[in-house]
């Protein structure tokens, strides 16, 4: 993502904080945020998720809300891509898919598995699509 964000990246970003706060209370809290980040494959000790969302939390309102998350959504998608390429790295060490198959599958698999559901998992009507 390049620092300036353009209309049409606030609309991504201003859905994908939409699709993350759960309870439509114009904010994400701790427990939105912990699902949120577990979805993007970024896994964080407490104290590093904690030290996160305060970080996120500009005026420590307790949640995270829209234009707070617009303005840290660089950080949120860096921290996405280095969770994907720590698990591409793991999964080229154990199998015998080269780098490109595993970034593809991994693709396909983030596509699918929030069709019917954001839930971070492919359940039977997604897999059958």
């Amino acid at each position: 993502f390049s620092s300036t964000i353009t209309m049409a990246d606030t609309e991504t970003i201003k859905q994908h904080f939409l699709r993350h706060d759960t309870n439509r209370d114009g904010r994400i809290d701790a427990g939105e945020f912990n699902v949120m980040l577990k979805r993007m494959g970024v896994l964080l000790t407490p104290s590093d998720e904690k030290r996160l969302f305060d970080a996120m939390d500009k005026d420590k309102s307790g949640g995270i809300e829209q234009n707070e998350f617009v303005a840290q959504y660089p950080t949120i998608v860096a921290l996405e891509k280095r969770a994907e390429e720590k698990q591409c790295e793991n999964l080229r060490a154990k199998t015998t898919f080269s780098t490109q198959e595993i970034q593809a599958m991994y693709s396909n698999f983030k596509k699918i598995a929030c069709t019917e559901k954001d839930d971070g998992l492919i359940d039977k009507h997604e897999f059958r699509q």
